[in-house]
């Protein structure tokens, strides 16, 4: 198995395969730079206590995290005491998750252009 740190840009591979094995991961960033299928549902199943933030039209790039896909829509959410979260959206589907380690709704929208939301952070 590949050792992980933080700061390598993929994820381990599994037990037993060999290095450079591609490994399932959605695409999103927080306090780890991947998310592995299994870590992805256990956020939403832990996730059941969220409020809509903000929503609004995505750009080009992701506000926060360069790397991810910036979807056609993003979803601002805040989960008490764990700060506030990016899913972007494209086509319906989610196409990546931003978990912000912390940081607060506000912060997390403060990078977006303001008229792009189509509903507006709370003043």
């Amino acid at each position: 198995m590949t050792p992980f740190t933080a700061a390598s840009a993929a994820p381990p591979c599994p037990a037993g395969s060999p290095a450079g094995t591609l490994v399932n991961v959605f695409p999103a960033a927080g306090c780890h730079p991947y998310m592995s299928a299994e870590e992805l549902q256990e956020q939403f199943v832990a996730g059941s206590n969220l409020t809509l933030y903000a929503v609004y039209r995505a750009g080009t790039a992701h506000p926060w995290v360069p790397r991810l896909p910036a979807g056609e829509l993003g979803i601002i959410i805040a989960r008490p005491n764990l700060g506030g979260q990016i899913f972007t959206v494209s086509g319906g589907k989610l196409v990546s998750a931003y978990f912000g380690c912390g940081v607060s709704p506000a912060e997390i929208a403060a990078p977006v252009p303001t008229n792009t939301f189509l509903i507006a952070p709370p003043k």
